[in-house]
């Protein structure tokens, strides 16, 4: 064998070795002698990198990976859970809050030296801003609670007595009220409810005295009743938004109070 044979021999065995090494270890169907079943045309100078390229091929020849046999990257699911949900339906327990709005009084009281004719009362309408609390306890869609509240009042009214047309004029400075309330929630988010309980107030009087000209100031403290009604709606699991209608009267009913207000409160 020539030189040149020998040096282009040694090649060709090595590349021959290396394809028998990839065709056992990737796929056993291979048999060792791979490159006798490469078509005969082919030189021998090419059937080494035929040979080569025919291996690497095998080795691709393994199963598909799937989706499944893959490491996600995709970050883990967190669920949120909001603690301020307003579904949740849960009315129990303390509260306080704000309200605004406005009452109308009427007021029947005439002076102490006026015995004659009938009194007519014009009412005005006023202010009414205060703070109210209290608890609740639910039973399913039952609520029943105990609440107070205090605040001002800007009403007052005005007492025409015939027959020499004087005038009385009756305030209330401030009035404050414990009372019941049960409610029905219409949704876990919304209850309607009725109120009533015991009143009190600083009543007010001012009157003239037609034979001396003169009037006369007169304040009390009065205790009542109260009663009325409203809507309260979730806005979050801590804050409440109400209105409501309360009726009350003093001093026997000749002081009546009409309060129409707004409040706001927040749960504890």
């Amino acid at each position: 064998m020539s030189e040149y044979t020998r040096t282009r021999a040694i090649p060709n065995l090595l590349n021959f070795k290396i394809f028998q090494s990839f065709a056992v270890v990737a796929n056993p169907i291979c048999v060792p002698d791979c490159p006798r079943f490469l078509p005969t045309h082919v030189s021998t100078t090419a059937k080494p990198f035929l040979s080569t390229v025919l291996a690497i091929g095998i080795l691709g020849l393994g199963p598909p990976a799937h989706g499944a046999d893959l490491p996600s990257r995709q970050a883990p699911r967190t669920t949120v859970v909001r603690s301020d949900t307003v579904s949740d339906g849960d009315w129990n327990g303390y509260y306080a809050g704000v309200y605004a709005g406005a009452d109308w009084l009427q007021g029947e009281r005439r002076s102490p030296t006026d015995n004659t004719g009938r009194s007519s009362t014009n009412g005005n309408a006023g202010i009414a801003t205060g703070v109210h609390g209290g608890y609740n306890w639910q039973f399913d869609r039952i609520i029943i609670g105990l609440e107070a509240d205090i605040g001002y009042s800007g009403a007052d009214a005005k007492t025409r007595r015939d027959p020499d047309r004087a005038s009385d004029k009756t305030s209330v400075d401030w009035t404050g009220s414990i009372r019941g309330r049960l409610g029905y929630t219409l949704t876990p988010a919304t209850m309607l409810y009725v109120t009533a309980g015991a009143a009190v107030g600083q009543v007010n009087w001012k009157y003239d005295i037609p034979e001396t000209g003169d009037w006369a100031n007169k304040d009390k403290t009065k205790f009542g009743w109260i009663a009325g009604a409203g809507v309260e709606g979730k806005l979050t699991q801590k804050l409440s938004l109400r209105g409501e209608y309360l009726y009350s009267q003093f001093d026997g009913g000749k002081v009546k109070n009409h309060q129409t207000r707004a409040g706001l409160s927040y749960r504890f």
